[in-house]
């Protein structure tokens, strides 16, 4: 979920969360449409009207990945929760999900 953070450390007290949608041979991230995205029933953060997204490659294999910020406040999660799902559609209308372990502190 946070890009270069293994643990997934979510604190329900506020601000962002990057979630990384990764690119691999035959998925291009960058046409996940950010309008359709959603995280533990979240959509994706927006400042000024504009959703806050990145393209750029999260894990170094060369292929540009899709960084998507979530609104902590905003995401469905108790500190119970352990996983967290990602779902949306790239611009062609073909579903994505995704799932990823997290660990939830107060």
């Amino acid at each position: 979920v946070k890009p270069g953070n293994p643990q997934n450390v979510i604190s329900l007290r506020g601000g962002n969360v990057p979630v990384a949608i990764l690119s691999a041979l035959g998925f291009d991230a960058t046409t996940v449409d950010p309008f359709t995205v959603t995280l533990a029933g979240a959509p994706v953060a927006q400042r000024r009207g504009s959703w806050i997204t990145s393209v750029r490659d999260v894990n170094g294999d060369g292929l540009l990945d899709r960084v998507l910020d979530f609104e902590i406040t905003a995401l469905q999660l108790t500190p119970i929760d352990t996983e967290a799902v990602l779902e949306g559609t790239t611009v062609d209308g073909n579903r994505i999900e995704g799932r990823d372990s997290i660990r939830v502190v107060p």
